[in-house]
């Protein structure tokens, strides 16, 4: 419950281009919820989009482990070069 939360709240900081809060509030909600693989999706759009290639990485592998042939993990990874 508060994991959903924290991942909502992120996502508003996100839309709102305010990746420093979005990041810490999708921190939180993985603390609650690790394997919630949306949260690591949009943990990585965020470092792709700060150019921060080894974090994005990091959290698309998590993404692809447990979701193989997610179309945008695979995108993103693409985009960053695996």
């Amino acid at each position: 419950m508060f994991a959903d939360a924290h991942h909502n709240l992120g996502l508003i900081y996100s839309q709102q281009n305010l990746a420093d809060l979005a990041i810490k509030e999708f921190t939180a909600s993985l603390r609650l919820s690790p394997d919630r693989t949306q949260t690591h999706l949009e943990m990585a759009k965020i470092f792709v989009k700060m150019g921060q290639r080894e974090e994005a990485r990091k959290h698309l592998t998590i993404v692809l482990s447990a979701t193989p042939q997610d179309p945008t993990a695979r995108q993103l990874l693409q985009m960053i070069g695996s």
